[in-house]
């Protein structure tokens, strides 16, 4: 068997993003055109791995959010300290 090359790797995970955006627009547009599928179901129900990914997401984005925080009050003390 052979392995991927770093640019077929690279081709596979564009095509696999943008076949994602696709899926989220037409999601999108069907909770647009019949709003009463929002409702649907509940967010709590969904598989584990979803949910996994979902925290994971937010906790990434709350530390993003933290280090440039601090990395902003460390340049501004820096500059205060000349």
């Amino acid at each position: 068997m052979k392995s991927a090359t770093p640019r077929a790797l690279d081709a596979t995970k564009r095509n696999a993003e943008a076949r994602f955006r696709e899926l989220m627009d037409e999601l999108r547009l069907l909770t647009l055109s019949f709003p009463h599928l929002r409702e649907a179901f509940d967010p709590e129900d969904l598989p584990i791995s979803f949910l996994l990914k979902r925290g994971a997401v937010r906790a990434a984005k709350q530390r993003s959010r933290l280090t440039k925080g601090l990395a902003k009050r460390a340049a501004s003390a820096r500059k205060t300290n000349k």
